[in-house]
């Protein structure tokens, strides 16, 4: 059951670069990545659903401990690109966007796991039985939602869309190949319109659109020169 009290205090929890792999796959990720979308508001915290359960789910009891996980992680010092501001506004705000599966920042989302893994290991060690700040690290990920497929535009989904029940297939037929079930058929017309979606959707979507329709061509799943989030895309917060 979700811890309601209040938070006991705790010593330094560090944070180091060598927990980036921890939190993203930046597969197809250029060394530019950060300057390039970094700031884009695409990216999805996932493991938030275990979270709730496990440690706390309540937003505004979190958000109460951001200046003192601030004061003891060492991110803002550790943490590669000098891009992000880790010194702008972070609130309840960026907390309850994660929760209600909304796209963040970068620097937003990795601070928000950050924000959960010290919380967790202030009650774990007050209590052994709530997950320590390493099992959120280990737990929690950030998921991008910055890849596209070349060849699939408006000519190429105008050919999909004469299967007029192909895009309620599509919805479901993605989970077959490694992607979260869609709810929202309006997700592959954005992705036809150049928005950009995480690497599993991607990926089977394509692998999908190759099997039922060999006539399109579709090229390797990759990362354009800009990033924008579909807005459409079904998120599984659990794991």
């Amino acid at each position: 059951m979700p811890f309601t009290a209040a938070f006991p205090a705790v010593e330094p929890f560090k944070v180091t670069m060598s927990s980036l792999d921890l939190l993203t796959t930046k597969e197809g990720f250029n060394e530019d990545w950060d300057v390039e979308f970094g700031k884009t508001k695409a990216f999805y915290v996932r493991g938030a659903t275990w979270y709730r359960k496990a440690v706390v789910d309540e937003v505004t009891r979190l958000a109460r401990k951001i200046e003192d996980m601030k004061k003891h992680l060492g991110f803002m010092q550790d943490w590669g690109s000098d891009f992000f501001d880790w010194e702008s506004p972070f609130s309840h705000v960026q907390i309850r966007a994660a929760w209600n599966k909304e796209a963040l920042s970068f620097d937003k989302a990795a601070q928000v796991i950050l924000l959960c893994a010290y919380a967790a290991e202030s009650l774990h060690r007050e209590n052994s039985e709530y997950p320590s700040g390493q099992d959120v690290l280990d737990q929690m990920r950030i998921e991008p939602a910055v890849y596209r497929i070349p060849g699939l535009d408006s000519a190429a989904y105008a050919k999909i869309c004469e299967n007029s029940n192909y895009g309620s297939t599509l919805q479901s037929k993605v989970a077959d190949h490694g992607a979260t079930a869609q709810k929202n058929p309006a997700v592959f017309e954005e992705m036809a319109m150049s928005h950009t979606v995480t690497l599993r959707l991607a990926v089977a979507v394509r692998e999908c659109l190759l099997s039922d329709f060999p006539e399109i061509w579709l090229g390797n799943v990759e990362i354009p020169d800009e990033v924008w989030c579909a807005k459409s895309e079904t998120i599984d917060l659990r794991a």
